[in-house]
């Protein structure tokens, strides 16, 4: 009777293994993507969540402008990173005004975006964490 808590015992510790390094690579699978944005003179550093599509995402305003990152990870599909800016037209309209799509390792370099109305500039840079 004691062979069959040692057996039970060590399946489960085989287990505990097993699923502790799938969960260790899921969490590789998705980096950690965060944006730079100064409009105005601030600086705001937004969180980039993963998203299964590209409708996700949390929206960041920045007086006429409206930006929203998302990391894009379907499953069993290489991710990406999508940048949305948008601004507040003259008629009340919001508009899109830029979209960026870029793969790994999720770089954009510094974009900056002009809404043409009244020229005021929104900047943004987002990369993975390094």
């Amino acid at each position: 009777m004691s062979d069959k808590p040692f057996c039970c015992t060590r399946k489960l510790s085989a287990f505990s293994v097993c699923i502790g390094v799938l969960w260790s690579c899921c969490a590789m699978a998705v980096p950690h993507v965060s944006c730079v944005v100064d409009y105005n003179g601030q600086q705001t550093v937004i969180p980039v969540r993963a998203e299964v599509d590209a409708l996700g995402g949390a929206w960041h305003e920045a007086g006429v402008f409206s930006l929203r990152a998302t990391l894009v990870a379907p499953p069993r599909a290489k991710p990406w990173l999508l940048v949305e800016v948008h601004a507040k037209a003259a008629d009340g309209d919001v508009r899109l005004i830029s979209s960026q799509k870029t793969h790994q390792p999720f770089d954009t370099g510094r974009i900056e975006v002009v809404e043409p109305r009244l020229g005021r500039i929104l900047a943004y840079a987002c990369g993975a964490a390094r």
